[in-house]
């Protein structure tokens, strides 16, 4: 008998699977995935407790009112009623204000205090805070916040808690809120 003849091609050897290569394909498919997707946007809020100290003085001499009685309101629909860009709108921004600050006066308070022999009121406000994609970090949005001040012999006054939006950090850096007040004697009474 005779020997089978060998073949004339040799066969390469056989190749294992190549996973080294599948997982870079992988790698490359799930970072083109990662950059064809759209950002993802969020934002978060609350409405965290900072102290609040309002100091009430008499406009005239610049002393301090004391026994004046100070409370805050959260007025979340009042944000836009001191804002115009001209005199009617200013006008007319006044007449709206002087309506709802009547309003404001009757509203229940989530905080009141009275200010003592010094003409300051310590108290603890609630106010709103947010953060977003565009704003990552924590900021206080105190325009939501009225300071409603009365006392006997004065007129009463509505004044905004601020007027800017302020980084929470920021905010517990200097311990809260300081609000200045002055009110003018009624010389009605």
């Amino acid at each position: 008998m005779t020997a089978p003849p060998e073949s004339p091609i040799p066969l390469p050897p056989r190749r294992r699977f190549p996973w080294m290569e599948v997982l870079v394909v992988i790698a490359i498919i799930a970072v083109l995935i990662a950059l064809l997707l759209p950002p993802t946007h969020w934002a978060a809020s609350g409405s965290p407790e900072f102290p609040v100290q309002v100091f009430v003085f008499d406009l005239a001499t610049g002393e301090p009112v004391p026994h004046a009685e100070v409370a805050i309101i959260s007025g979340h629909g009042l944000r836009g009623a001191w804002s115009f860009q001209s005199a009617v709108e200013a006008s007319e921004s006044a007449k709206r204000f002087i309506t709802l600050s009547e309003h404001l006066a009757f509203a229940p308070a989530t905080h009141k205090s009275q200010t003592d022999h010094q003409g300051l009121a310590k108290m603890l406000a609630e106010v709103t805070t947010g953060s977003s994609d565009k704003s990552p970090k924590p900021h206080a949005a105190p325009s939501y916040c009225w300071v409603v001040v009365s006392a006997p012999g004065f007129r009463g006054v509505v004044f905004p808690l601020g007027y800017e939006s302020v980084l929470t950090s920021e905010l517990r850096e200097r311990g809260g809120f300081l609000v200045p007040i002055g009110i003018m004697r009624d010389s009605a009474k």
